[in-house]
């Protein structure tokens, strides 16, 4: 099962008085975290379609049906348009495992599972590199230049590998590099991991994240490293996994870009120059 169906004929209305509770579908990267034991967790933020648990060995984002299906999701069945988060605030308490996700305004019972989509394998690897100039010339056409430092250090980086040289600290100077719940520094790493490891380079995505792993905890928001490892096991969002579908030769490059830049604020086109940075090959 690679995508979401959860029913939305009986969306809940939020209680002035009491949590939404809500049934949900979980990514099944977090069977470990659902289905194990009960452990405290704590909101990092909240928004409308979205809100994150630092588990402290993760996150765990629980989203509206509506909302941005990262790879550690549990999708409820209620879309953003009905509040089920406006009961939830940063800082609450929260609980993660039995079979659920609780926190004072909500509480969701994982009664169904789904894998993180993956893109189909190469067509053909050597169009790859008509594709990832395709990407390039769209990412101009559309204003879409990373800012420095990262992009001083993405290029360095992206030397690095198509060199096949040791990456040396490269990778390590962009983790957390950047503002926000996912720092740019990140997205970039992100979208480099996930171009290697599905574009025909799975040993330098080992590599790479070899080199930050130790750093990541240190050095970025919880969600992001939560978020780091996902890409380096080659999970992602379905919007970039529709972006390496097409620089594999499987659908239309612009469009599908076109659903990742609208990701976030700067996010997607961050992931976007750093699945470019990794598609570029030797």
């Amino acid at each position: 099962m690679t995508a979401v169906d959860i029913p939305t004929s009986s969306i809940p209305i939020p209680d002035p008085v009491g949590p939404v509770t809500v049934g949900g579908a979980a990514s099944r990267r977090l069977s470990g975290s659902i289905d194990g034991l009960v452990r405290a967790a704590m909101v990092r933020a909240a928004f409308p379609s979205a809100v994150y648990l630092d588990t402290g060995k993760g996150v765990v984002a629980v989203v509206a049906h509506d909302g941005l299906r990262l790879p550690i999701s549990v999708v409820v069945a209620a879309t953003s348009t009905s509040s089920p988060f406006a009961g939830v605030r940063p800082g609450d308490p929260a609980t993660v495992g039995g079979g659920k996700v609780t926190t004072m305004g909500l509480e969701v019972t994982v009664g169904r599972w789904w894998t993180p989509p993956r893109p189909p394998a190469l067509v053909r690897p050597e169009h790859l590199p008509a594709r990832a100039a395709r990407l390039a010339r769209i990412l101009v056409a559309r204003r879409r230049a990373l800012a420095d430092p990262v992009a001083g250090r993405l290029v360095r980086l992206g030397g690095a590998l198509r060199a096949r040289r040791h990456v040396g600290a490269h990778p390590a100077s962009l983790v957390g590099l950047g503002e926000g719940l996912t720092p740019a520094g990140d997205d970039v790493l992100a979208g480099v991991l996930l171009a290697l490891r599905h574009l025909g380079r799975p040993d330098c995505a080992d590599l790479l994240w070899a080199a930050i792993a130790e750093e990541v905890p240190r050095r970025t928001t919880a969600l992001s490293a939560t978020l780091l490892a996902a890409a380096a096991a080659g999970d992602a969002a379905p919007q970039v996994v529709e972006v390496l579908s097409a620089l594999a030769g499987h659908r239309a490059l612009e469009p599908a870009l076109d659903r990742l830049l609208a990701v976030g604020s700067t996010s997607g086109s961050d992931i976007a120059h750093g699945l470019l940075a990794g598609a570029t090959g030797p």
